[in-house]
């Protein structure tokens, strides 16, 4: 069963449950040598894995692992977890060399191919990478023996990377701390686990794991005061990957931790987060968790030269700045005519919350209050406008709130922009790709054209932008201020 939980909470629940001795052992029929393994699909952009072993079908791997699986109405896939028969016709999966086949499941179109040995044990084949992504992104399948080691009165996790779009060709992968901050030593970054994409930790903080051995496992202190995982060598917290600034109690825990999902994802691609997989031994119904997020930020297009985005989760007695620890700074003190950066929030503490735009950080200067619903793997731009033109009295603060799921044009040779105008000064009239447009304040319009730079004369102003086939684009339209009539800013 895969449990969805704030992060304290979750390793509480998993200390409790394999600390009472609740697993159950799977044992082989008896003249019988069985393969058991549990398959997670990491494939960022494939909701669902049709996995064939030996041109049969063996499993169907969702990306949603806590939804999907569910005995209530999928009684093929009633817990993520091991498994020793083929769902297609429940024969068991004997132990010895296979072919492993991941097949998309809209398009059937073969995304991996693994080939080796299934020991009559428990493993784990995890499929990850991104479909028509780079070549360093390509789908593969990482192998990993679930049983090499026994739990402990210690913690030991093993990490795996699972994040494609940052990958060789960009930061590199992941710096891991286990702390709520980032530790630094000369100005530079100290992580406690620095890994690559598709690679495996090891018990020294790299990823030279083999996924065969107990060496891959790292350890963890009683009690650690958060995770923080950012880009690798990059220590400003505004770009965290996942930012749990919770103090965890950790002891008897022996899991497989997987980062997952996109940095900058497209469309409805999920977001980068953490799944923990229990390991030890082979059992129905996996014990695990995992630790979701959705991402917000603000645009500041009103008149004032600062404002903060406040937040009142449900746990919330008054509205709060700067949360997460430091991360919180993005949606803090942003200057005029500004694109905030996306801050990462967890769907139990912050799904239904209340916000404020506020002139600082102190709860007496909030301007405008408004209420939003978020859920995991979302992203939401909420925009402060002024509706009074030109700046005629107190300015007329309102909300404007985007979902950010944009996605990429058919074409891959294509780029789409999409165009917000912000300001209640002028209508924006301009033609883009052949085709006109006239946009009043709070219209929302999209463009698709070939990839390239382009300036376009929009109410006679230049402007330009850079249109790519990998990322949407979005271009917002300011307010006039005296020098500059057609103030503008682009951003992914």
């Amino acid at each position: 069963m895969i449990r969805k939980l704030p992060f304290i909470a979750g390793f509480a629940v998993l200390v409790a449950l394999v600390s009472s001795g609740c697993r159950p052992s799977c044992d082989s029929i008896p003249g019988q040598s069985l393969a058991s393994v549990r398959i997670l699909n990491a494939v960022s952009n494939s909701t669902l894995l049709l996995v064939y072993i030996d041109g049969k079908l063996f499993d169907s791997c969702w990306y949603d692992v806590t939804d999907k699986y569910n005995p209530d109405w999928n009684p093929k896939h009633k817990f993520f977890t091991h498994i020793s028969n083929y769902i297609s016709d429940n024969s068991p999966l004997r132990a010895g060399p296979h072919t492993v086949s991941a097949l998309d499941g809209n398009t059937q179109d073969t995304v991996a191919i693994w080939k080796g040995n299934l020991g009559d044990y428990c493993q784990s084949l995890i499929f990850l990478g991104k479909q028509h992504g780079s070549a360093t992104q390509a789908p593969r399948a990482v192998y990993l023996q679930d049983n090499v080691r026994e739990a402990e009165q210690n913690t030991f996790a093993r990490f795996v990377d699972a994040v494609p779009d940052i990958d060789g060709a960009n930061a590199g992968g992941l710096d891991v701390y286990f702390a709520n901050s980032v530790i630094q030593s000369g100005g530079v970054a100290k992580p406690s686990l620095r890994i690559h994409f598709d690679r495996i930790s090891d018990a020294n903080g790299s990823d030279n794991g083999t996924g065969v051995s107990t060496n891959d496992y790292l350890e963890f202190p009683p009690t650690v005061p958060g995770l923080l995982i950012l880009p690798i060598g990059d220590t400003n917290i505004n770009n965290a990957i996942l930012n749990v600034p919770y103090p965890v109690p950790t002891t008897k825990i022996l899991a497989t931790i997987v980062v997952r999902g996109e940095t900058q994802p497209d469309d409805h691609d999920p977001i980068a987060s953490v799944l923990v997989m229990e390991d030890g031994q082979c059992f129905p119904g996996t014990l695990s968790f995992y630790i979701p997020s959705f991402l917000i930020r603000m645009v500041n297009a009103s008149r004032y030269p600062n404002l903060s985005l406040l937040i009142k989760g449900l746990p919330d007695a008054t509205p709060r700045a700067g949360i997460p620890a430091n991360a919180g700074k993005a949606v803090l003190d942003l200057g005029i005519d500004s694109v905030g950066a996306y801050i990462p929030l967890n769907p139990d503490f912050d799904g239904n919350s209340d916000y404020w735009f506020a002139k600082s950080d102190n709860v007496n200067d909030t301007l405008f209050p408004f209420a939003y619903t978020e859920i995991e793997n979302q992203r939401t731009t909420f925009i402060a406008i002024d509706t009074i033109p030109h700046n005629t009295g107190t300015p007329g603060i309102d909300s404007l709130v985007l979902t950010d799921t944009v996605s990429n044009p058919p074409n891959s040779t294509m780029g789409r922009v999409r165009f917000v105008n912000t300001s209640a000064d002028y209508t924006a009239n301009f033609t883009f790709a052949g085709q006109a447009y006239s946009m009043k304040q709070r219209d929302v319009s999209y463009g698709d054209t070939t990839a390239g730079t382009y300036t376009i004369s929009v109410n006679g102003q230049p402007v330009t932008l850079t249109i790519t086939n990998d990322h949407p684009v979005t271009l917002f339209f300011m307010p006039q201020d005296a020098s500059d009539p057609l103030p503008y800013r682009t951003s992914d």
